[in-house]
């Protein structure tokens, strides 16, 4: 979804025939948004402990995060929250009709 109002913002302001410098800045901002989490997407998958050596493939961050409580309880406690609030808006935004 984030990458569709990326492409979407950049394709706009090409067309838009605007000034340059603000295809530049929007650019820059995006690239310092996004490089980071890409680059933290790839080292996942690494092997090693240290960030930026890649010595080969595998899951076993995802595996010790996934067997961690309290991480799991955490995110539970994050999607209760998230639900109940969303249902409180909901409730709220239909009876203001």
């Amino acid at each position: 979804m984030l990458c569709i109002i990326l492409c979407a913002d950049i394709l706009l302001l090409l067309f838009m025939k605007s000034n340059k410098l603000i295809f530049l800045f929007v650019l820059f901002g995006y690239t310092f948004l996004f490089v980071p989490i890409i680059i933290l997407m790839i080292n996942s998958f690494g092997d090693s402990d240290i960030p930026g050596i890649w010595t080969h493939f595998t899951l076993k961050w995802y595996k010790q995060a996934l067997t961690d409580y309290e991480l799991l309880n955490s995110i539970l406690v994050s999607l209760k929250i998230a639900i109940i609030s969303a249902t409180i808006l909901y409730i709220g935004n239909n009876g203001s009709n």
